[in-house]
């Protein structure tokens, strides 16, 4: 029997493609930027302050609101949404940036 023995890589999972769209999303229409992380079937987009969360067929990311018990208010949508996932990913990313409207902090 012949049988290279190589490194293969694993699957892909479906919440790593998500990730990888939504990547590509980010970068090309919005100039964004991003790293990917996946295991055990959930992945992560980071784009610096703000992570974004693949898992269970829903794209999740902080509002940046508060619930009353401290928790924090996350914004959800299908995967197969990447588009407008996109869209308001990269408005929530520019508020935590800094760089909403025409004013942006300099901290020297």
């Amino acid at each position: 029997m012949n049988v290279l023995a190589s490194a293969q890589t694993p699957p892909t999972t479906h919440a790593e493609a998500v990730a990888r769209q939504l990547a590509s999303h980010l970068a090309a229409d919005h100039g964004i930027t991003s790293t990917i992380a996946a295991l055990h079937g959930v992945a992560v987009v980071r784009l610096g302050d703000l992570c974004v969360w693949i898992r269970l067929g829903e794209i999740s990311w902080s509002t940046g609101a508060r619930r009353p018990n401290g928790y924090p208010v996350t914004a959800t949508i299908p995967a197969g949404q990447t588009v407008q996932a996109a869209e308001q990913i990269a408005a929530r990313y520019r508020q935590v940036s800094g760089a909403v409207g025409i004013y942006a902090v300099r901290i020297v």
